[in-house]
């Protein structure tokens, strides 16, 4: 059984929101605590931004939240690279079902996990939903 992230009618808003103000329609949108992460097709990233951020500003006043914008890529490790960007790792490695993301410090490991482990839930969420692959830091 696949580890899909819940679709409820919020995402559902959430995505025809975004696709409003972007005027381009996202592959996805997940909310986590105190921010958004928008999944947009390759190559829409600065349409999806904005002139000046100002689709990013708007959505921010709208949803009240932070935004953040992440182009997708077919290739897992460029786009595990981007989602986690400005953090930078040792090494992305990917073997069978799982993507093991290898860090340079325990700081940057912190960060990956996150409190409570909430960053590294969404990253394998959003891994999950394209790739079907778990996420393990070492």
């Amino acid at each position: 059984m696949s580890k899909r992230g819940k679709l409820n009618l919020d995402s559902f808003a959430y995505a025809n929101i975004a696709t409003k103000v972007m005027k381009l329609p996202p592959k996805a949108v997940f909310e986590a605590e105190d921010q958004f992460h928008i999944v947009v097709p390759m190559g829409t990233v600065g349409k999806a931004i904005g002139k000046g951020a100002q689709n990013v500003k708007r959505l921010e006043q709208l949803l009240k939240k932070k935004i953040k914008i992440i182009e997708f890529h077919p290739h897992i490790k460029t786009f595990v690279a981007k989602l986690i960007a400005p953090l930078d790792l040792e090494s992305i490695e990917e073997k069978q079902a799982q993507i093991i993301l290898k860090t340079k410090d325990k700081k940057t490991k912190g960060l990956l996990i996150g409190r409570s482990g909430k960053n590294l839930r969404l990253l394998s969420t959003v891994v999950q939903r394209f790739f079907q692959k778990e996420v393990k830091i070492e």
